[in-house]
């Protein structure tokens, strides 16, 4: 008969069965807490998810997407756009505040007629939040503007500086949709994600498919 009894067994936790330490001892041995290794060419879209945007590739793609919204917009002059340039929002938000020292009162040009259409515009549109913040009248969304909504859209489609703009865009651009309404259009997110510089590297590093005659 063979004997056991030099046979170490280590005892089980207090109040934990059997199958639940072999499920225990199953998950310290994957390799979830392992250290996440460089992409290496060849690295799939999944594995892009990982990559943190450097502080050079920010400042770069910044300027390229505001090129492409500020350029959009100088194209249009005098239409009724709801992107606003920074100089814009800093209107309402001076006239915002004037109101509010004047004891809420409209304070509306009665004189100049195109200063007066946009000031009724101003008070009935917008709310003023902390006196540095436009918020829509009746919805409560954050009014976003040519200075701030790169970082916005990173906040939203690249959290904590990682790539993965390119994952679950449909919900992403949702969350947009809900928090800024349309103070960031369609338009504008289609600018950021085809801007991204790491995404063209990316493009361009791809080799070129050859053809065959036939």
């Amino acid at each position: 008969m063979r004997k056991w009894s030099n046979l170490q067994i280590e005892p089980l936790t207090e109040g934990t069965s059997t199958e639940q330490q072999t499920l225990v001892e199953i998950t310290e041995m994957t390799d979830s807490n392992l250290p996440i290794e460089p992409l290496t060419e060849g690295t799939s879209t999944e594995q892009q998810t990982l990559v943190e945007i450097t502080d050079d590739k920010m400042t770069e793609w910044k300027k390229a997407f505001e090129e492409l919204v500020i350029g959009k917009l100088e194209s249009m002059p005098g239409s009724n756009t709801p992107v606003l340039q920074l100089q814009q929002y800093n209107d309402i938000i001076a006239y915002k505040i004037a109101c509010k020292r004047s004891g809420g009162s409209a304070m509306i040009d009665e004189e100049n007629s195109k200063l007066k259409t946009k000031q009724w515009r101003w008070k009935t549109k917008y709310n003023l939040q902390n006196d540095t913040v436009l918020l829509y009248s009746n919805t409560d969304e954050v009014v976003s503007h040519t200075g701030r909504m790169f970082a916005d859209l990173v906040e939203v489609y690249c959290p904590q500086k990682k790539h993965v703009h390119n994952t679950d865009e449909k919900t992403k651009q949702e969350h947009v949709k809900a928090r800024y309404g349309r103070s960031i259009t369609v338009e504008c997110i289609n600018f950021f994600l085809s801007s991204c510089p790491m995404c063209i590297d990316l493009n361009q590093a791809k080799p070129v498919p050859t053809t065959t005659r036939i």
